[in-house]
């Protein structure tokens, strides 16, 4: 199952999977590099970022920012 970072505070990871179920995890449980916006994925009990998803996601995120500054 997929997963994506939408906060990390006080040591306290709030994921949101596919189904838009949310989850807090602690830190400790994860990567140690996930940041905000991370995608995750679990495989038998154990999540790994997935970069090129994550790096999608990013560049969707910035476009639809850029497009917010367009006269």
């Amino acid at each position: 199952m997929k997963f994506s970072v939408l906060t990390i505070e006080n040591n306290v990871v709030k994921l949101e999977n596919e189904n838009g179920e949310l989850s807090f995890l602690d830190l400790s449980e994860l990567p140690k590099e996930i940041q905000v916006n991370d995608i995750l994925e679990k495989n038998n009990g154990v999540f790994s970022i997935l970069s090129d998803e994550t790096n999608k996601r990013r560049e969707e995120n910035m476009s639809l920012i850029n497009s917010l500054w367009e006269d």
